[in-house]
């Protein structure tokens, strides 16, 4: 006897990232798996009087969207921060007058936390956020304010004094590193790890569960069902799997674990070796996959590590956040284990160190082959590099979202000539190389739309041409970067990331015409309804 559909989306144009049937114009749904995927009249066969019947009315339809790299834990705890982005950014004095408002509701003395921030957002041109300035907003409470990119903190005098953070702390502690005015003094900001010192308190578990409540929405409002958690926090796991336990986690999360402290690179792959963790152990709903290395900084920070100077400053190379050495033994035991590795490499002198870690590797006998084993960012890769991520079958996170989202910054930073083949996805797909697109929220907005169109159109926020068009691919490429490539670098392929009978019912629906919209548009593209598991989770 045929099954029958619980819920049928008839009259539509389906994208399914199947190549051997690439559109469709109805899938009928079951027990959240997809039930049938072809024809409106085919789907009939599969309806009785039970069945809800969506007609889309002609619209575009895909895979909902995979989230290969982003941050829901940092996400979450960003809901309990004050949130400095978008409108808070785009002068100094707003970002100031953002501060000024909350020191004026918080009692004098107590922390205030902050992220989001981005000089070179701001009218008045890129000035930096230094204790100096921040003094004049929060002069009377400990403040610490988190760079955009999340590898660059500032502080406020008090923060400094309270934390002991001064000349003497970055002595004893070299992994730290503090910017400097032209005086040769500390000026307020300091390397992302230096924020892990100070004594502020932690965010409670109802708060984190509120915030990752309100993250999991905006992530369906967005028409993304999956997501990693790149280098995932204690506290936010155990809220995730309280959670999970009492079915209330929806979105699927792939969790990775930072191995970069000294304290981690060795203990966690060791842990993971003796316990037998192994990539994909967990639910469907919460799975570990694998470990994340940090080895640089940002672009737009001028913290990635390149081989050549930044604009305007002829001995600023960037930095390093991991050693040869350390990252070596690390990885090795890591994919000894049967674990997954994802390395974060912005400039082409992180993606050196990353792929010698990998050569080392496989040198030492280790066979990853299968473990599709990760570089993350990407952002400027030589022709060289390119080849041996080929030769190693690596898979790549190009964070092509940063283009339309950071790009202005990028540019000013080094330059037009090294952005010409910079998250270069033309050239990764013409070598096979599988390679997915993400945003790495809370960095920029977990809107994939803003990754296709950069993809696409290779223009940033501001309209600035970013290298040029060569590196550009089509739409539906960059489709593919957010659906089929991306559930392939969360192993998640085998349920998720194509429309095909058997897999899981996650869809989303364009309210506008993705196909057909002009490219300058596709950015504004809007998500009307997005499915998960046959159940309905945003609709607009």
């Amino acid at each position: 006897m045929k099954q029958t559909a619980e819920l049928l989306l008839t009259n539509g144009r389906f994208l399914t990232m199947e190549d051997a049937c690439p559109t469709a114009e109805a899938v009928a749904i079951r027990a959240g798996k997809l039930l049938y995927v072809g024809t409106a009249d085919g789907a009939k066969a599969y309806t009785d009087e039970n069945t809800e019947v969506i007609d889309l009315e002609g619209r575009v339809a895909a895979p909902a969207f995979t989230e290969c790299h982003t941050h829901p834990s940092d996400y979450a705890k960003v809901m309990a921060q004050l949130n400095c982005r978008g409108k808070h950014t785009q002068s100094a004095e707003a970002l100031l007058a953002c501060i000024r408002e909350r020191a004026a509701q918080t009692p004098k003395g107590e922390w205030i936390v902050a992220s989001g921030y981005d000089e070179t957002k701001f009218r008045e041109g890129p000035i930096p956020v230094t204790s100096e300035l921040l003094d004049k907003a929060a002069p009377e409470h400990p403040l610490v304010i988190s760079r955009i990119c999340g590898h660059i903190c500032a502080m406020n005098s008090m923060a400094m004094r309270i934390g002991g953070i001064d000349e003497a702390f970055l002595a004893a502690n070299p992994a730290c590193t503090g910017f400097r005015d032209e005086n040769g003094r500390l000026n307020g900001q300091f390397s992302s790890n230096v924020r892990s010192q100070l004594p502020i308190p932690a965010v409670s578990a109802e708060r984190l569960e509120e915030g990752f409540l309100k993250v999991q929405e905006i992530y369906f409002q967005n028409g993304v069902t999956t997501s990693a958690d790149m280098s995932v926090k204690p506290d936010l796991l155990s809220v995730l799997q309280k959670l999970e336990r009492e079915k209330r986690l929806k979105l699927r999360i792939g969790v990775y674990y930072s191995a970069n402290t000294k304290a981690f690179s060795v203990s966690r792959p060791n842990a993971a070796e003796t316990l037998c963790l192994k990539t994909g152990f967990g639910s469907e709903r919460l799975r570990f996959l694998g470990f994340k290395y940090f080895l640089d900084g940002s672009m737009g920070g001028k913290t990635a590590a390149v081989s050549v100077p930044y604009l305007g400053e002829p001995d600023n190379f960037g930095r390093f956040e991991n050693n040869q050495e350390r990252l070596n033994e690390s990885v090795l035991l890591a994919l000894n284990a049967g674990v997954q590795t994802a390395i974060h490499a912005i400039g082409d002198r992180a993606i050196e160190m990353a792929l010698r870690a990998y050569e080392n590797a496989r040198d030492n006998g280790a066979d990853f082959s299968a473990l599709r084993c990760r570089v993350e960012h990407l952002e400027i890769p030589s022709e060289d590099q390119i080849r041996r991520i080929r030769e190693l079958k690596l898979a790549v996170g190009l964070s092509s979202a940063f283009i339309y989202s950071l790009g202005d910054s990028h540019i000013t930073a080094i330059g037009q000539e090294w952005l010409r083949h910079a998250f270069p996805m033309k050239t990764l797909t013409e070598n096979g190389i599988p390679a997915a697109c993400n945003c790495d929220c809370p960095v920029c907005d977990v809107n994939p739309m803003l990754g296709i169109y950069s993809m696409v159109t290779r223009t940033t926020a501001r309209g600035q041409s970013f290298g040029g068009k060569e590196e550009s691919v089509d739409r539906i490429r960059a489709l593919q970067a957010y659906t089929k490539d991306a559930a392939y670098l969360l192993w998640c392929d085998d349920m998720l990331g194509t429309l095909k009978e058997g897999k899981n019912a996650d869809v989303v629906v364009f309210e506008d015409d993705y196909l057909n919209v002009p490219e300058e548009r596709l950015k504004d593209v809007r998500v009307a309804m997005t499915v998960q598991n046959g159940e309905i989770v945003y609709r607009a």
